[in-house]
C-alpha cells in the first residue's frame, strides 16, 4: 500500500477523533452551565421593561454574567452551574445632570437543585430620587465612596445607616443608593453622588447619621419645613443641599414648639427667646451668603 495513502488515512481518522473530543468537551461544558431567565415587568402597568440591565453574582457576590431585556422585557443569561446565585436589576435614564433610576433596583437570591433552567421573573416599582449633596468642613461634595463613614457606616452611603420616610417618619420604601453625574458615569460607584429612592409623589423626610467632628454621631432630620420632598414624576430628581437644609428643617420645629407653647400659655424665658430669634437671623444671614457666593461662582467662565 503506498504510504502516502496510508498517511492521509491516519490523518483523516485523527481529525475525526479530534471533532468528536471537542464536541464531547462542548457537551460537558454546556452542561456545566445554567441558564436564568425571566420577564421584567413594571408593578404600576403590568407591562414589560426593555432596556433593564440584569446582573447575576454568584453566592458570595462574585460578579458572573450580565445582559439587557429585550423589546418584550425578556432576558436569558447563561452562567456556570452553581446552587445559588445573586440576582440584581436597575433601570437607568438620563434626565438633566444626572443619570437616575425610573424603578427600585430589584436584589434577590435565587435557588437551584438540579434544573438546567431557572426561571426568575422580576417586578419594578416606578421611583423618584432624591440626590443629596452632602459636604465636608471644606465644602466639597461627599461622594459615594466616602458617605458611609461620614453617615455612621462603612463603604458607600447604602452601607451608612441614613433613611428616609413618609412625613410622619413612617416606612414608605424608601432606599439610600447613589446616582451617578458626568464625573462618575461608566467609572464605578465611588465616585457616585449618594442619592434616596422614594416614592412619587408623596412627601419624605430624610434621616441622615452625620459624623460631627469633636462631637460624634447626630441623627440629623431635613423635611422642607415640615412640608416634605417630593419627586413628581417616574425617573425624575430632586437635589437637596442637606446641612442648609437640616438648619432650616431644624428652625422651622423649634418655630412650631414656640408657637405651640406660647399658645397654650407657657411663657418662654427672654434668653431661650432671643435664642431662637438669633437662630433665625444667623440662618437667614447664611442663606443669602451662600445663594450670593454660588451666584458668583456660576457667573465664572469655565
Amino acid at each position: 500500500m503506498n504510504c502516502c495513502y496510508i498517511y492521509r488515512g491516519v490523518s483523516a481518522l485523527v481529525l475525526a477523533l479530534s471533532a468528536i473530543s471537542l464536541a464531547t468537551s462542548s457537551a460537558r461544558l454546556s452542561s456545566a452551565s445554567v441558564v436564568i431567565e425571566g420577564t421584567v415587568t413594571d408593578r404600576r402597568t403590568s407591562r414589560p421593561i426593555p432596556g433593564v440591565y440584569v446582573g447575576i453574582s454568584d453566592a458570595s457576590g462574585r460578579f458572573l454574567k450580565d445582559g439587557n431585556t429585550d423589546a418584550a422585557g425578556a432576558y436569558r443569561i447563561e452562567v456556570p452551574a452553581a446552587d445559588r446565585y445573586w440576582l440584581g436589576a436597575s433601570a437607568w435614564v438620563k434626565r438633566g445632570d444626572y443619570h437616575v433610576h425610573q424603578f427600585r433596583p430589584v436584589s434577590r437570591g435565587l435557588t437551584r437543585k438540579e434544573e438546567k433552567t431557572i426561571r426568575a421573573d422580576v417586578v419594578m416599582v416606578p421611583v423618584g430620587n432624591i440626590v443629596l449633596h452632602l459636604h465636608d468642613a471644606n465644602g466639597q461634595l461627599i461622594r459615594n465612596g466616602a458617605a458611609g463613614s461620614a453617615t455612621g457606616g462603612q463603604g458607600y452611603f447604602s452601607d451608612g445607616r441614613s433613611y428616609a420616610t413618609d412625613a410622619a417618619d413612617l416606612p414608605n420604601g424608601s432606599i439610600a443608593w447613589a446616582v451617578h453625574d458626568s464625573q462618575s458615569y461608566g467609572r464605578g460607584w465611588e465616585e457616585a453622588v449618594p442619592a434616596f429612592i422614594v416614592p412619587i409623589g408623596q412627601p419624605v423626610a430624610l434621616h441622615v447619621l452625620w459624623q460631627v467632628s469633636g462631637f460624634g454621631l447626630v441623627l440629623v432630620h431635613a423635611d422642607n419645613a415640615g412640608a416634605g420632598y417630593r419627586v413628581a414624576e417616574q425617573g425624575d430628581y430632586i437635589v437637596v443641599n442637606f446641612l442648609p437644609e437640616a438648619a432650616r428643617t431644624s428652625i422651622s420645629r423649634l418655630r412650631r414648639d414656640y408657637t405651640a407653647y406660647s399658645g397654650q400659655g407657657y411663657p418662654l424665658s427672654a434668653s431661650v427667646a432671643g435664642g431662637f430669634q438669633s437662630a433665625e437671623v444667623h440662618f437667614t444671614t447664611a442663606e443669602r451668603l451662600a445663594s450670593h457666593l454660588f451666584s458668583a461662582a456660576a457667573a465664572i467662565p469655565e
